[in-house]
């Protein structure tokens, strides 16, 4: 078959399977065939098998024939290798966990198989979804250009997205792990609020900021993918227990909408590309008959430092059965962090609590008279690889997370959007912040950009 269906959206490949005009399995032929052609090139995967996600499919084939198919029915989705499924191996980009199997399912995968998708396999991720890929393992290659960052944590599920290896995935994101894969690879990711998905099944990196979410390449995909595994989870007491709000895209209406404006964040300290790029999205909102009220969002400031320290003391709790036990084995980034960890004091730790709340409060202050506001995700066009390294070190975090980390500190879901090309012709790419449990809005918003700016570019591939 021809593998182009790998390039659809999931709504359209759905519609085609509710009329079996396309049989689940010849999707994943399809998707599997280009896995085999391309990942030996981009690395996206830490684990696939053909047979495996055939064997899915034939299934999800005789739900379709039975009536009993819905929106994900048939589709490959591909999981970020922290979500446990259990007919693969979970090694969370780490050679201390290397071949792990939790032995069940995540509820995120739980939730997908229920909903008849196909899952295609694990997609690499960084070190215990911490900055950097371990040295002895492959990190995922950009498929717009080779020397481009992936963005990170959830480099390997923004990648296969964006490569048509699937349908779409589910990533994770501490400080703007699903955002800064969506940004650098051309794809939409949520992250949502705090909460609203379950983490049970997902190994933590730091479980107060540790936020589930997909990615896909159209909003509306993006939302199909939440409302298949949104809402409570009795085996993670941290989700919420209220209803999760129902969004259909031929209801959506902007113009219901009060979008915050901040013209210095819009503004300030961004690359001219950015800059332009943000008020094109401006430009659209307000030609879509949205309401843009000026907003003053407060700047994270030193408060990047009090987000380190809770990520680093939460992180030790998670690896506490291997580190420092195994420390050797430990890529360098982890490590560090790890110890850097447990060297901190109790006085350290309750200034950033404390720090935290403060924060929280004022960052909801914005809500109070806008549904959702306008953000960069990044300050300049995408990196290099060898430059994000770079900037991630030292003092250059702080300028890299300034736009992420608020909403990971605050649990505010974010919808990050593709928007343009760079002179080198990599995506760039924009946030939407959300209030509390209002993924709704972020869709209906995201909806009307994405309509005005008409994305609809895909990687050259080979």
């Amino acid at each position: 078959m021809d593998d182009t269906v790998c390039d659809a959206t999931i709504g359209h490949n759905a519609a085609r399977l509710a009329r079996r005009e396309l049989s689940a399995v010849e999707l994943a032929e399809a998707t599997c065939a280009r896995i085999a052609r391309l990942e030996p090139r981009l690395a996206a995967h830490a684990a696939h098998r053909a047979e495996a996600v055939l064997a899915q499919a034939a299934a999800a084939d005789r739900r379709l024939a039975a009536g009993e198919g819905g929106p994900l029915c048939g589709i490959p989705i591909g999981l970020k290798d922290i979500i446990a499924a259990a007919d693969w191996p979970t090694g969370v980009g780490s050679v201390v966990l290397d071949g792990w199997r939790p032995g069940g399912d995540a509820t995120v995968a739980a939730r997908l198989r229920a909903a008849g998708a196909v899952i295609t396999g694990k997609h690499r991720t960084t070190e215990a979804a911490c900055g950097a890929h371990h040295p002895a393992l492959p990190a995922p290659l950009n498929p717009w250009r080779a020397e481009a960052w992936t963005g990170v944590s959830s480099s390997g599920s923004g990648v296969a997205v964006a490569a048509g290896l699937a349908g779409g995935a589910f990533g994770s994101d501490t400080g703007g792990s699903i955002r800064f894969p969506a940004h650098c690879c051309g794809v939409v990711g949520l992250k949502p609020s705090w909460g609203r998905v379950s983490r049970h099944g997902v190994f933590p990196l730091a479980e107060s900021l540790d936020h589930v979410g997909p990615f896909a390449r159209s909003v509306v995909d993006c939302a199909l993918l939440y409302a298949a595994v949104a809402g409570h989870d009795a085996d993670d007491p941290s989700t919420l227990d209220d209803a999760v709000e129902p969004w259909s895209a031929t209801t959506a209406d902007v113009r219901s909408l009060r979008i915050g404006l901040d013209e210095a964040l819009l503004a300030e300290d961004l690359a001219p590309p950015v800059a332009a790029m943000l008020a094109h999205a401006v430009a659209i909102l307000r030609e879509a008959g949205a309401m843009l009220v000026t907003v003053q969002v407060p700047r994270l400031g030193e408060a990047v430092t009090d987000w380190l320290n809770l990520c680093a003391a939460e992180a030790v709790t998670a690896h506490a059965a291997t580190f420092p036990a195994r420390r050797d084995d430990y890529g360098p980034a982890l490590r560090a962090l790890l110890d850097y960890g447990r060297g901190l004091d109790a006085a350290t730790l309750a200034h950033a609590a404390a720090a935290r709340a403060d924060f929280r409060v004022r960052h909801a202050a914005i809500f109070e008279d806008v549904d959702l506001y306008l953000s960069p995700t990044f300050d300049r066009p995408t990196p290099s690889a060898e430059e994000a390294a770079r900037l991630m070190r030292g003092d250059g975090l702080r300028r890299f997370v300034a736009f992420t980390a608020p909403a990971n500190l605050c649990g505010n879901p974010t919808l990050s959007l593709p928007a343009a090309l760079d002179a080198d012709g990599v995506p760039l790419g924009f946030q939407l912040v959300g209030r509390h449990g209002a993924e709704a809005a972020l869709f209906t918003a995201g909806l009307a950009c994405e309509r005005g700016l008409g994305w609809t570019a895909r990687p050259r591939l080979p």
